[in-house]
């Protein structure tokens, strides 16, 4: 994790600053353990199989159990970006979500600049979903955060349409 999280390009449009030490990554690793036990984060780590290397993390930033919606999160080191990581990996937190959990909404927060996200969420069928004006201080400059939604209806129409979410048949 210390590897990518250190790269400033990793957490460009990201809310957190990159990693200064392999002891700040051991003590976010720690503060997740925690989160996990207390079912408040819900992250999986993503290795490519070749190497066997960590390459980013794909989950559940928030899960809202009352309403039965979560908000999902992902990030790709630099490195693996454009070699089709991130919607392999929501595909499965997307099944995980509406199939397993009976979550009936997700949605995915990003940066207004971060087309590569949008470009992500949109491929599976989510769509603006921004009710409210939100902007927060990077790198000098204010980033308006956009929210982009999925229904478990639309989902399933798409598995059944398709016979998998967001058309993942075809090449990205």
């Amino acid at each position: 994790m210390y590897e990518y999280s250190k790269d400033p390009e990793t957490s460009k449009y990201l809310l957190w600053e990159p990693h200064t030490s392999r002891g700040y990554t051991g003590a976010h690793i720690r503060y997740l353990q925690s989160a996990y036990n207390q079912a408040s984060f819900f992250d999986w780590a993503l290795i490519e199989k070749k190497s066997g290397k960590m390459i980013g993390t794909c989950g559940f930033t928030e899960i809202y159990e009352r309403e039965k919606r979560a908000e999902i999160g992902y990030v790709i080191a630099p490195a693996f970006h454009r070699q089709g990581f991130a919607p392999e990996a929501l595909e499965k937190v997307m099944e995980y979500g509406f199939l397993k959990l009976g979550l009936i909404k997700l949605s995915g927060r990003f940066m207004e600049d971060n087309e590569a996200s949008k470009k992500v969420l949109e491929r599976f069928g989510f769509t603006d979903d921004t009710k409210k004006k939100e902007s927060i201080p990077k790198r000098g400059k204010l980033q308006r955060i956009l929210t982009f939604s999925l229904t478990a209806e639309k989902y399933l129409e798409q598995v059944i349409t398709t016979g998998r979410a967001g058309g993942l048949h075809k090449p990205p």
